[in-house]
């Protein structure tokens, strides 16, 4: 097994430690770390770009969120094609509705592991755990 599938199947048990009694990993422990290395240094209340601030609140800011570039939210529980964030991850927000370039903006992009932990967490429920 290479190492990107045994990451994502490590992340996958944890999320799914999510289904029971006692809440594994989630928002704070897997997906608050992407967006610290890669998103918040832009996404901050004063001057946020694209109207979105990631700091103090990210969960609040993104999940269930209008996008003001699309007509989709920027994250939907459970819908990956109809969470925005997704999109300008992998590039494909154009293709949706959206507007401007891939995130993070003139930095380097995600790795695929980042983006299948967000992914798998929109999958999931965008649980805020």
């Amino acid at each position: 097994m290479n190492s990107r599938k045994f990451l994502l199947a490590g992340v996958l048990l944890m999320m799914a430690g999510c289904e029971s009694s006692q809440p594994g990993p989630g928002f704070e422990q897997l997906i608050v770390p992407i967006l610290n290395r890669h998103c918040v240094m832009c996404h901050m209340v004063d001057g946020a770009q694209g109207e979105l601030s990631l700091h103090p609140q990210p969960y609040a800011a993104l999940v269930g969120k209008a996008s003001t570039q699309s007509d989709l939210l920027l994250v939907a529980p459970g819908d990956v094609e109809g969470s925005y964030l997704y999109h300008k991850l992998v590039g494909s927000h154009l293709r949706v509705g959206g507007e401007g370039d891939s995130m993070p903006y003139q930095r380097d992009l995600l790795q695929s592991n980042d983006i299948d932990v967000i992914e798998q967490w929109i999958v999931q429920g965008a649980r805020d755990n």
